[in-house]
């Protein structure tokens, strides 16, 4: 506890510790962050009701036609929900805690700019986090249901998604870095 202590005291030495991402924290993100918990907790809900009621080995790995290539235990569908569930409560725990200003950024942030500069990559962050949350979701779904017809293009506008969030709010960024 004592080491989280010290790298939160030098991720903003100007304010003793204190971040204050609250300034680029904005309702938009708060309702992205929102509905990503909650899709979070559906999948992890779908997963423990799956590893209770499904019996016997179930395909869990699938190839990109939706064919199973890959068997195992039904309480293997935790797996995703749960390790997604940290990767999401560590994104969140950036956006909270981390000052965007130790974050590495595309491009040299311009010190009057930096407020709406930090919004925009805040968004960029909790859209991802949004994504990730629906991505689970649809592949927690299709495992439970054991119906992965469509898998592989579902994975592929996921990946759409996810960089075209990272370049869309980038360029975003760079433009209010720029005005």
């Amino acid at each position: 506890m004592r080491m989280i202590c010290d790298i939160l005291s030098i991720v903003h030495p100007k304010e003793g510790g204190k971040v204050k991402n609250r300034n680029y924290y904005t309702r938009f993100h708060m309702i992205l962050e929102i509905l990503s918990w909650v899709l979070m907790l559906a999948s992890l809900l779908i997963a423990i009701i799956g590893s209770v009621t499904l019996k016997g080995p179930i395909a869990i790995h699938f190839d990109g036609k939706g064919n199973p290539n890959g068997y195992g235990s039904p309480a293997s569908m935790l797996l995703l929900p749960i390790i997604m569930m940290v990767t999401n409560g560590t994104v969140s725990l950036i956006g909270h805690f981390l000052d965007p200003s130790a974050w590495n950024m595309p491009f040299k942030v311009n010190y009057l700019r930096r407020n709406i500069v930090y919004r925009d990559m805040m968004s960029m962050l909790f859209m991802m986090e949004l994504e990730l949350a629906v991505f689970v979701l649809g592949f927690t779904l299709m495992t439970f249901f054991q119906k992965m017809q469509g898998v592989g293009l579902f994975s592929i506008l996921f990946a759409v998604a996810l960089f075209g969030t990272i370049i869309a709010w980038c360029v975003i960024a760079y433009r209010h870095n720029k005005i």
